[in-house]
């Protein structure tokens, strides 16, 4: 009783975290003009919520998804670990960089050793996406939810990777959404 109220708190925990990251995104790339540092903290604190969201949907569907589950769990756990990593050292060490060298921080100044960091991680992150929805989609546990993260998987690494900023927001609305509902389906289940 108490496991499975723990489940639905984390549920719940993870419903709100992706409602306030799919709006956080949304006035972080159409409302937020000056794209304010305070706003780039919002954002950062919120993505690195994700990872509960990730354990929150493999509680529910670690029985059902199998081995590939677990690899596609902790191939994306350790690219969002990464990737919030590299958020991290961008958002606070970035200005202190960038007291020795002016907008070294803007995407085409960034040092390579951050570059490569950075790409890295969203290589690892987009291959998480792909096998984690590779293991909802044949296991049939959230068919739409897994396609959803396949494809979400594949936009960041070719949007990031070739600078198609669209195709890297497309992965930024859609896993909140999916990872909304698998929450939502959790938390309708009979206690």
């Amino acid at each position: 009783m108490v496991e499975k109220q723990a489940v639905q708190v984390f549920a719940l925990l993870s419903a709100i975290v992706m409602v306030l990251s799919f709006l956080g995104m949304f006035a972080y790339f159409f409302l937020n003009s000056d794209n304010s540092r305070p706003m780039d903290i919002v954002m950062l604190a919120l993505n690195s919520c994700w990872i509960i969201s990730l354990i929150s949907i493999y509680t529910v569907q670690a029985g059902r998804l199998g081995s590939f589950g677990i690899l596609g769990f902790i191939v994306t756990a350790i690219g969002l670990g990464w990737f919030m990593s590299f958020g991290f050292a961008h958002q606070f060490a970035g200005p202190v960089l960038e007291g020795f060298q002016a907008k070294i921080m803007d995407y085409e100044n960034i040092p390579q050793p951050l570059l490569d960091g950075a790409y890295t991680a969203m290589t690892i992150v987009s291959l998480g996406f792909v096998l984690y929805g590779l293991a909802m989609i044949v296991s049939k546990v959230a068919r739409w939810q897994g396609i959803i993260f396949f494809i979400s998987g594949i936009t960041l690494a070719i949007g990031y990777d070739f600078h198609i900023l669209p195709l890297a927001l497309l992965f930024s609305f859609l896993i909140p959404i999916a990872v909304f509902f698998i929450n939502l389906r959790t938390l309708k289940e009979p206690s």
